[in-house]
């Protein structure tokens, strides 16, 4: 396993989201670029599960938040982020004061020299990377297979890269089924995160040999 020299650092989001370098999400619309296939980001439930994800993890960022968004989205978000709240393990993980919330961290690919870039929910350094979804299934069943769909697993492999955690963890929080969380815990050797893996370096190395295509994605960004 190649050795990743990384920093972490506290940054706002909107600062973040300018910083010129690789992101989960840029990774997406390299996959699509590359395989020239149209990418339509559905933007209505990205939003919903952001404001739910920094009701969670940011309260007085989402206070403020609150009163630029419409009522009723605003009560949604409410009404499903403390039915999460009431989860005693979701609870336990948010409470955890040696795990570090929405951290920064930067690093170079080692192959290509590629700058990269990921905003961490939940960092524990070397020991533990977690990531909270919000989730329209009702089953972990369900979840596992939204896992698989939606490229979470290239995802936390990415989010990974240069922390080399021991375990990762996906908390999907239920729309259909309010109070409900699903867990799925992984460890390095998983088959889910080497997999990841795989689609994580697929993706940096066609870049790499089409920088072309590398400037399309930096620029494809939503503002």
């Amino acid at each position: 396993m190649l050795k990743v020299n990384y920093k972490i650092i506290t940054m706002p989001e909107e600062d973040y989201r300018h910083l010129p370098a690789l992101s989960n999400s840029d990774l997406t619309v390299a996959k699509h670029l590359l395989a020239g296939i149209p990418h339509n980001k559905p933007m209505a439930a990205f939003r919903f599960g952001r404001a739910v994800h920094m009701c969670l993890l940011e309260p007085e960022r989402w206070k403020h938040h609150a009163q630029t968004t419409d009522t009723e989205t605003a009560l949604k978000v409410e009404l499903l982020a403390n039915a999460a709240r009431q989860n005693e393990a979701l609870v336990k993980l948010l409470a955890k004061c040696y795990t570090r919330k929405e951290q920064v961290v930067l690093w170079q690919d080692p192959i290509t020299g590629i700058d990269c870039k990921a905003r961490i929910d939940l960092l524990r350094e070397r020991q533990l990377v977690a990531d909270l979804k919000t989730t329209r299934v009702a089953s972990l069943e369900g979840f596992i297979s939204d896992a698989e769909r939606f490229d979470y697993d290239r995802q936390m492999a990415f989010y990974g890269m240069a922390i080399q955690p021991k375990r990762y963890l996906l908390a999907g929080t239920s729309k259909k089924k309010l109070g409900s969380v699903y867990f799925i815990s992984l460890a390095q050797d998983d088959h889910f995160i080497l997999r990841g893996k795989q689609k994580v370096a697929a993706i940096i190395r066609a870049l790499q040999k089409q920088p072309a295509v590398l400037r399309q994605v930096l620029e494809a960004r939503n503002p």
